[in-house]
């Protein structure tokens, strides 16, 4: 007589094999633990970081929630009210792109208070940004480069952007997604990086063609997926359409920048600019705003150059999108013929600050501290302008 026999576990006993649902769910499972670890660290550092501005913000100026939309945020403000109205004898909203209020407007109806859609907005997005800096700059260099990269982007001056009603957060979140999915192949997230960054800043077109550019290098020829990433420039068709609708020209936004001095310049004008404001009579705070702009410049520029220097293909070095995107991000603006907004603008130039920590990290502990500290009296010292009505940043 036969013996049914049956599925047999490894210690030889019959048993039943595990189920097609649970062997696919379970590993599953394990890498979004694995993730969820990954992520403890800037969620961390972005609780500490945003309870540590908002005191402040309630110390300098009692009311921290003004500051959320105070300068560029008034005008975001605008277009999720009005779109993109004529404003007469005005500057016009259509120098800023839309994302940020079209995010906002299904939060206020599910919200039912624009105020607390807006916080919501801002913190969620500065929450996405640090997250993805970090986790792209851990995949480029480690742990150790990652959480100094991103300290030393907390503690950067203009680091309040993040939480105010600017596109800054959306941007920084769109563009390290996209990089890190570049170096992963994962081609869809790459798109849709690159597509919300378009839609939120004029520079995002910039990381459209360098992602291209990049998968080109790669391959070494032009294949679909290149043109897959090239595809992320039709996330610009709606801005097109609004601004063509609203304000009866798609271009609008080419000419916007006028008002606030900003026109197509070679890169040392925004020097003479700096200069002149650093030895007129333009008091103090104007001043010190000059100086801290052209630190930025030379901050980034610094940074830039080392990082593509140390870029590469064999082990240990940093990725070249790493250097590029920094170099593309701190040379748009200097041909914009402004100095204004170069600290906001080294913030979209984020591998700068894990080249930097990585630098830092071979210095002594006291420089490490020094530098620290003189970040964080930079954070009061903006916010306490910003309070007092001068723009900073």
């Amino acid at each position: 007589m036969t013996e049914a026999t049956g599925p047999r576990t490894v210690s030889g006993r019959v048993g039943h094999a595990p189920s097609r649902p649970l062997a696919t769910i379970r590993p599953r499972l394990l890498r979004l633990r694995s993730a969820a670890r990954v992520l403890v660290f800037p969620l961390v550092a972005f609780a500490v970081w945003r309870s540590a501005w908002a005191l402040t913000a309630w110390a300098i100026a009692g009311d921290p929630v003004d500051l959320v939309t105070a300068w560029d945020g008034e005008w975001y403000l605008r277009i999720l009210h009005n779109g993109y109205e004529f404003i007469p004898d005005s500057a016009q909203p259509t120098a800023f792109f839309p994302l940020l209020p079209w995010v906002t407007r299904p939060v206020v109806w599910l919200v039912r208070s624009e105020l607390v859609a807006i916080l919501v907005v801002t913190n969620l997005a500065a929450a996405g940004a640090l997250c993805a800096v970090y986790v792209t700059l851990r995949e480029w260099r480690g742990e150790r480069t990652a959480r100094s990269g991103l300290v030393l982007l907390l503690v950067w001056p203009a680091s309040y952007i993040l939480w105010s009603y600017y596109s800054e957060a959306l941007f920084l979140a769109a563009s390290a997604a996209a990089l890190w999915a570049f170096r992963r192949h994962v081609h869809w997230l790459v798109v849709v990086g690159a597509a919300l960054a378009t839609m939120s800043r004029i520079p995002g077109v910039l990381l459209v063609a360098l992602l291209v550019a990049l998968r080109i290098r790669e391959m070494r020829r032009l294949e679909p997926v290149a043109l897959l990433y090239a595809a992320g420039v039709l996330a610009l068709v709606p801005v097109l359409a609004a601004q063509q609708i609203q304000a009866g020209d798609a271009f609008a936004f080419l000419g916007a920048g006028r008002p606030w001095g900003r026109r197509p310049a070679l890169p040392w004008v925004i020097f003479v600019d700096a200069f002149r404001k650093v030895t007129g009579d333009h008091g103090l705070p104007a001043r010190l705003e000059a100086l801290f702009d052209m630190a930025s410049v030379a901050l980034g520029v610094t940074a830039s150059a080392w990082l593509l220097r140390r870029s590469g293909r064999e082990r240990g070095s940093w990725p070249l999108e790493a250097g590029l995107w920094s170099a593309v991000m701190i040379g748009f603006p200097l041909f914009s013929s402004s100095h204004l907004s170069m600290s906001r603008y080294l913030l979209s130039a984020w591998p700068v600050f894990g080249a930097t920590g990585e630098w830092l990290g071979a210095r002594s502990r006291a420089s490490r501290a020094a530098v620290h500290i003189v970040c964080v009296s930079g954070c009061v010292a903006a916010l306490t302008a910003v309070a007092t009505g001068w723009f900073v940043a």
